[in-house]
Formats: structure tokens, sequence, C-alpha cells
């Protein structure tokens, strides 16, 4: 018998195990998805938005909690509870040291993410898989560049075989790695944005 029974292992359900198991219960978590696709969303995960009054390791000047209520409320069209918001919003002060007691480390934004450095700690280093695809990134742009300067001689056929290669792995690669957060950030965007233009259907049926 377990004190707690959790299902699934996505964010919410891998902290809400975690901390039942601090507070002394017996917990079981249940996750349905093989191993390489155990997490849910936390694999497409690089960063967390937190509350901090004064400047920290990897996060500079301040970010307080009025500040941070009007930015969720421009995310979410003002659709948001307020009492539940701030809640959270207070809580985010608490969560990074709790992450690096379980062993996550954070590290500063890299040049490309500087203006979110305020607001925004970034989980340090990379999976296996993602360096594996900046690395077969790095493979399709070096021999697409071999390929065009040695177009006209004897080593062409070898070239373009190594070059489809890169190309093809890169492709069968993709969905597993952080990288592909932007493909599934954009769909969910597209969808809320072809949702936000249906007529609500509740509101329809009450008149």
């Amino acid at each position: 018998m377990f004190d707690v029974l959790v299902i699934g292992g996505g964010n919410a359900a891998l902290c809400a195990a975690l901390m039942a198991r601090e507070a002394g219960a017996s917990v079981l978590l249940l996750e349905a998805s093989p191993r390489e696709w155990r997490s849910g969303n936390s694999q497409h995960t690089r960063n967390l938005r937190c509350m901090h009054d004064a400047p920290q390791d990897v996060l500079v000047d301040a970010y307080s909690e009025e500040e941070f209520w009007q930015d969720l409320l421009k995310v979410t069209g003002g659709q948001t509870n307020e009492n539940l918001a701030r809640i959270a919003i207070r809580a985010s002060v608490t969560c990074r040291p709790w992450m690096q007691k379980h062993g996550v480390r954070f590290q500063p934004p890299l040049s490309g993410a500087l203006h979110v450095g305020r607001t925004n700690a970034f989980f340090m280093g990379q999976r296996p898989m993602d360096r594996g695809f900046i690395a077969l990134l790095l493979l399709t742009s070096a021999t697409g560049l071999a390929l065009l300067a040695w177009r006209d001689t004897g080593a062409m056929a070898l070239l373009l075989a190594l070059h489809l290669g890169a190309v093809m792995a890169l492709f069968v690669t993709l969905p597993y790695g952080k990288f592909a957060h932007g493909i599934y950030r954009s769909a969910a965007l597209l969808k809320f944005a072809i949702e936000k233009r249906q007529p609500d259907r509740l509101k329809a049926s009450t008149d």
C-alpha cells in the first residue's frame, strides 16, 4: 500500500511526488510512456520564471511580484484568477532553491536571450540528444559547404552521401531534443489563435 498515488510523470506530477516523499509519505508514480518519452513537457523545458527582490547568481536586477503579475495578465489576456496567480508568483521565490536541492543546475542566459536575464533562470547544460543535434547541424553545414567547394571533383559522390546522411539524421532526431520545443510551441499558439476566433460554445448554449 502507498500513501500517495501519482498518475503521470510530467512536470507537475514529478514535483508532487517529490514533495509528498519529502513530507514522509510513500509514493507510487505511474507513467505509461516508454523511457525515452518520460517526463512529459519537462524534456522541452529550458528555463524558469521566478520573482526576486535583488540580483542573484544567474538573475540580474529585480523582478517584483507586481511586474510578474502584469506580465501574466498580458500573456493570458486578463483571463487569470488573481488570488491563485499571486500565490504561484510568491511561491516562485522558493522554486529555484528547491530544484537546486534536487540536483538542478542553472546558468546565466546565452547571448541570444539576455533580454530575459532578469526574469528567467535557465537550466544548465544540454541533454545528450541536444548536443547530438548541434553536432549534426554543424556536420550538415560543413558537408554542404564541402559539397559546393568540391562539386567538380571525384569526391563529390562521397560528399553527397555524407551530406544527405547528415540531413536525414538531423530530421530523424529533431523530435527528441529541446529544439522541438519551438515547433510544439508554435503549434500550440496556432491552435490557441484558431480557438480564440471560434464562438464560445458554452456561452452560446446558455443564451
